[in-house]
């Protein structure tokens, strides 16, 4: 699925489930960082509209790219597969980092009421991500279980015991330095021109999804 329909369907989709799904979606996950170096540092500046891809090792590449259009000025926070394996969502972290229906930390942009210079003032930045297509395709069923699911609260158990049994890799991004321009009016969110950033990743950490989605059972 790409991403702006991804994104299109999980924002829908959560908004009109939210009064029914758990209030700890809302909330910013409580994801530690692993203690150990990071298995990949990267670093870099970009402009506008252009885009960073590097490849990070087990299959996997990381990705700065823009933001769609109706998404914000700026840009998201990928990791891809190589290839084109098949199940499960081609994108890894944005399945594996809440909120789902809210601005995420996978969204380096203006967007959701946040403005340009909020967003690049959110530093760092964490999230997480699934590694495998497997682990995409878990992944997937444990969130749509509870985007679908109205009495999901029931088969918590279940769910938190299937989302444990997903590991997902660990990230943070820190904007060293930014340019932005600010909006017009109340309507227009400014834009990031700019951004020198260094980006640190764990793969195959300990953490997993019931970590993620179910933080105060596992902290």
């Amino acid at each position: 699925m790409q991403r702006r329909a991804y994104a299109a369907l999980i924002s829908a989709l959560f908004s009109a489930a939210i009064a029914i799904a758990a209030p700890r979606f809302t909330h910013k996950p409580q994801v530690s960082f692993p203690s150990s170096k990071p298995d990949v540092i990267l670093s870099g500046t970009l402009s506008a509209g252009k885009s960073f891809e590097r490849d990070i090792g087990h299959g996997l590449i990381f990705r700065l790219v823009p933001s769609p259009a109706s998404y914000g000025k700026g840009w998201d926070i990928e990791i891809r597969p190589k290839g084109d394996p098949a199940g499960g969502f081609d994108e890894y972290a944005s399945v594996a980092t809440p909120p789902y229906h809210l601005y995420k930390p996978t969204y380096l942009n203006a967007s959701y009421g946040v403005t340009a210079r909020k967003a690049v003032a959110m530093s760092p930045r964490k999230f997480q991500f699934v590694e495998t297509p497997q682990d995409s395709q878990a992944a997937s069923v444990v969130v749509n279980t509870v985007v679908y699911t109205v009495d999901w609260p029931s088969h918590k158990d279940s769910i938190a015991a299937a989302a444990a049994k997903i590991p997902v890799g660990v990230g943070e991004l820190r904007v060293l330095d930014s340019r932005t321009t600010p909006g017009k009016n109340n309507e227009d969110l400014g834009s990031i021109d700019w951004i020198k950033f260094q980006i640190r990743l764990w793969l195959r950490s300990d953490e997993t999804l019931e970590n993620v989605l179910f933080p105060s059972e596992t902290h």
